[in-house]
């Protein structure tokens, strides 16, 4: 049995280590490789298909985006017509009841009808206020049948939307999906700059994950501070109540006023301690971005300090009637002082957040315009 391979144009037995058929002088290295792409399409024939079917679908969405916005203005357009044509119409109809208790007042028995009759005018009046009224009634119906015209329109128009709306999902659709066959189709092959492209799409999801990280704990501390500045503004009206009992019962020396003092004082302490537990947990919140590698950020350093420098100490003091009011105002004062420097880095964090999810949105672009290219070239025209 013969063993040697077989040029597949000639059919003429080759040497194991020929380039070239000597028959027909094929490139025998290149027909190989066209083999094992004809092989590797064959093993992933529905996967090509697929593809192919995503790239048609998605070649067809183009001009989508310019489609959706032009949509959205006309939506928005015609809302602002109706919103105008409401106004006309309000202004048709007191204007239409204006001219028909006029002309009804002609028509009736009314003394300003009776003052005409006797004057010898009332015909012409009376016929006068008519044709004001229906010609305010034809006004009328016309703003009246306008709002209904844009009323149609704009129902047409949001309905022309919903469709575009749903073409763009079933477009993002097929992109994840085309994203996820390519990478099937292109694993294990080696790309030229797909590696590199890889390991900058980890390293920026890496800081995406982390801004997200910081920017929900400052967050979240924001939220714990303006729990505890309602809590000591409740503490501080318990506080009015209990100087208000204090004067009352020196003023009548009866136990009511004693009664209301101590409970007031009494909701007075309880405000401030759920108050100093939310600023404690907002700090702890904010302390612990010192565990996570941070992307740096302008006057970021030492934020946690920085913000909460101070908060809270006047409230650990023991809880004293008289000093009470000036220690929760400075308190409160110190809250809005640290809420103004959260919302700052905050503001910051988000913008840095959207940048960065925008150079991962580009890096993946190229690695699929990448991939796109390598399985065109080598999959879908065929070439080695």
């Amino acid at each position: 049995m013969n063993n040697c391979p077989v040029c597949q144009t000639s059919l003429a037995d080759l040497d194991g280590n020929a380039l070239f058929c000597m028959e027909c002088g094929t490139n025998l290295w290149l027909q190989e490789k066209s083999n094992l792409s004809a092989q590797f399409k064959q093993k992933y024939q529905q996967e090509l298909d697929q593809y192919l079917f995503y790239a048609k679908m998605l070649e067809a969405s183009e001009g989508l985006d310019e489609s959706l916005d032009a949509q959205y203005q006309r939506v928005r357009v015609l809302q602002e017509d109706i919103k105008a044509i409401e106004w006309d119409k309000r202004g048709a109809t007191y204007d239409l009841k204006i001219k028909e208790r006029q002309y009804k007042e002609m028509k009736g028995l009314s003394l300003t009808a009776l003052k005409k009759r006797l004057q010898g005018n009332h015909q012409q009046e009376l016929q006068r206020r008519e044709e004001r009224y229906e010609s305010e009634k034809e006004n009328y119906e016309a703003v009246e049948n306008q709002e209904v015209i844009l009323q149609q329109q704009l129902q047409q128009a949001q309905q022309d939307l919903e469709v575009l709306v749903e073409l763009n999902r079933e477009r993002v659709k097929f992109k994840r999906w085309q994203t996820h066959i390519l990478e099937k189709l292109t694993n294990g092959v080696k790309i030229s700059g797909e590696q590199a492209l890889l390991d900058k799409i980890a390293e920026v999801e890496q800081q995406n994950e982390i801004l997200m990280k910081r920017y929900n704990n400052y967050r979240m501390a924001k939220k714990l501070l303006h729990d505890a500045k309602r809590n000591l503004q409740s503490a501080s009206s318990s506080v009015g109540t209990a100087k208000t009992g204090s004067t009352f019962d020196l003023l009548s020396s009866s136990i009511y006023g004693d009664v209301i003092k101590h409970r007031a004082v009494s909701n007075a302490q309880q405000y401030r301690a759920a108050a100093m537990s939310k600023i404690a947990q907002a700090r702890a919140h904010v302390k612990s971005l010192r565990s996570i590698e941070e992307p740096s950020i302008s006057g970021g350093n030492g934020i946690a300090d920085v913000v909460f420098d101070g908060l809270g100490i006047d409230l650990a003091s023991r809880f004293k009637l008289n000093q009470s009011s000036s220690s929760i105002t400075n308190t409160i004062n110190q809250i809005d002082g640290s809420l103004h420097g959260i919302d700052n880095i905050a503001g910051r964090l988000e913008e840095q957040y959207y940048a960065v999810s925008d150079q991962l949105r580009q890096l993946k672009q190229q690695l699929n315009a990448l991939r796109t290219e390598y399985v065109e070239t080598h999959l879908v025209v065929g070439e080695p």
